[in-house]
């Protein structure tokens, strides 16, 4: 698998700092990209359509709850706006809600590879990449 672009999409710059930080230990800094709410992640990635194929993948660490427009929001545009993309994506949901629903909603949605709480470790890392 060719990751040619992790998405972090959270509006909590602390939290996208730290993970920015922890990811380039894995990937070359130039490859780890952020959003700070689900429109502008939506937005980056159709515009990847033009200069990402087949051979790319894309790894999504998504937030929950954000202003304009939250994870739930992202993830019903990007059900529709995959069959649109060359390239494959893989959505993580990377959050600190303690809510069971938003769990059982994550793990029944088929775009969502996993739930992970906040902060990310080094081992997550590990084993999402694994």
């Amino acid at each position: 698998m060719n990751v040619s672009k992790v998405l972090l999409v959270d509006d909590d710059l602390t939290v996208n700092y730290f993970h920015k930080r922890l990811l380039q230990s894995f990937f070359d800094k130039d490859k780890i990209e952020t959003c700070i709410n689900g429109k502008q992640a939506i937005d980056m990635l159709a515009n990847m359509k033009e200069t990402h194929d087949e051979n790319d993948h894309v790894i999504i660490l998504l937030d929950l709850n954000m202003p304009v427009m939250n994870g739930w929001e992202f993830l019903a545009e990007f059900h529709y706006l995959k069959e649109e993309l060359q390239f494959s994506c893989t959505i993580y949901i990377v959050t600190s809600s303690l809510n069971p629903e938003d769990k059982e909603n994550c793990i029944s949605n088929t775009d969502v590879k996993k739930y992970l709480s906040k902060p990310l470790s080094k081992n997550d890392i590990e084993l999402l990449l694994a």
